[in-house]
């Protein structure tokens, strides 16, 4: 029987060791007779990283101008939707108030 070195398990350290449990897959590595936690979740880790930042490289960032006028645009957009809604109020209140 092997003893278990996952983490999410304990390990005995009596006469009888604790016979091997199911663990995760793909998050341990064989080393002779023990497996090692960590190495290949590292190794995932790592290529994650590289992989944002080789995706990073490819963002394709807007010009200024096309800032500039999408930025006028929801300001413009923003105001005349402030106003209509200012307006419906005040009818509506008018409303309100002639009617009570």
């Amino acid at each position: 029987a092997e003893l278990s070195f996952c983490p999410c398990h304990e390990i005995s350290l009596l006469a009888t060791p604790i016979k091997k449990f199911q663990c995760p897959p793909k998050r341990f590595v064989k080393a002779g007779n023990r497996e090692i936690f960590g190495i290949v979740y590292m190794k995932k880790v790592l290529e994650y990283i590289k992989s944002v930042r080789g995706e990073w490289f490819k963002i394709v960032w807007p010009s200024r101008d096309s800032v500039i006028r999408a930025t006028i645009m929801i300001l413009v957009f923003s105001g005349a939707a402030a106003l209509f809604l200012a307006l419906v109020d005040g009818v509506l209140s008018a409303l309100v108030t002639w009617i009570f």
